[in-house]
């Protein structure tokens, strides 16, 4: 049918690529942060020329609904200081060393850090 692919560039890029033998698809995301836990959420959407100008505008907002509902995860996250992981587990140090590089990008996390 389909492949698809997604590229996360940092934390605020995502390109979501879908390719078959009808269409190639591209969704594009950033994210800016304007202050704590506010966003500004950027959305592009590129098609293959030959679909249908309607086709495009439904699937950009049916896109534009999903990322819409996904925000309600995003403005309910909270900064965990204990994240639980094993130091014996080679997995959960990428994460702990993710999470670790990842806090300089949200703010507060120096200040939950340091209590």
């Amino acid at each position: 049918m389909f492949s698809a692919t997604i590229i996360q560039v940092g934390l605020p890029v995502v390109f979501i690529i879908l390719k078959s033998p009808l269409y190639n698809l591209v969704f594009q995301h950033y994210i800016r942060p304007q202050a704590r836990a506010s966003q500004i959420v950027f959305h592009d959407c590129y098609i293959s020329p030959w679909i249908p100008y309607f086709v495009s505008s439904i699937v950009s907002q049916l896109e534009g609904g999903q990322v819409t509902n996904d925000l309600y995860i995003w403005e309910s996250k909270r900064f965990a200081r204990k994240a639980f992981l094993h130091e014996n587990r080679e997995s959960d140090m990428y994460i702990k060393e993710w999470r670790t590089w990842a806090s300089q990008h949200y703010q507060g996390c120096e200040y939950q850090q340091s209590k």
